[in-house]
């Protein structure tokens, strides 16, 4: 994932709680900018998408495990956690995308379990 200055790679580690890592280039090597305690699962890749800035967008299991959250990472700001809710409903977020030339994101999920049989495409202001 690029943002305007540097290359960002957001990875879920293997361990028991599902740390994701965000890594940032500088040019010449890799440096850990930030971690936090959401994932997809060991190994997996959470969505992610740019902010239209410097900064990106990784979509996360909650910390309770029921729905998906939307966190922001800028070098500014650090991390900034936003639940995603449709009423009722926790979405379960599967891809972000960055709509150019703004700072919102379009999110696609679906309601949580092996059953979900609606879909959602959520606009979202950044």
């Amino acid at each position: 994932m690029y943002g305007s200055a540097s290359p960002y790679v957001v990875y879920a580690m293997a361990d028991s709680a599902s740390t994701t890592v965000i890594l940032q280039y500088s040019g010449d090597s890799w440096h850990k900018v930030a971690t936090f305690p959401y994932g997809g699962g060991p190994g997996m890749l959470n969505p992610v998408t740019g902010d239209g800035g410097d900064g990106l967008w990784v979509a996360g299991s909650d910390s309770a495990g029921i729905g998906d959250e939307l966190l922001h990472y800028s070098p500014a700001r650090y991390l900034t956690a936003y639940p995603v809710r449709l009423g009722a409903i926790d979405p379960q977020l599967n891809t972000l995308a960055q709509i150019p030339g703004t700072d919102q994101i379009l999110a696609g999920g679906s309601e949580p379990g092996p059953d979900a049989q609606t879909g959602y495409v959520i606009q979202l202001a950044g």
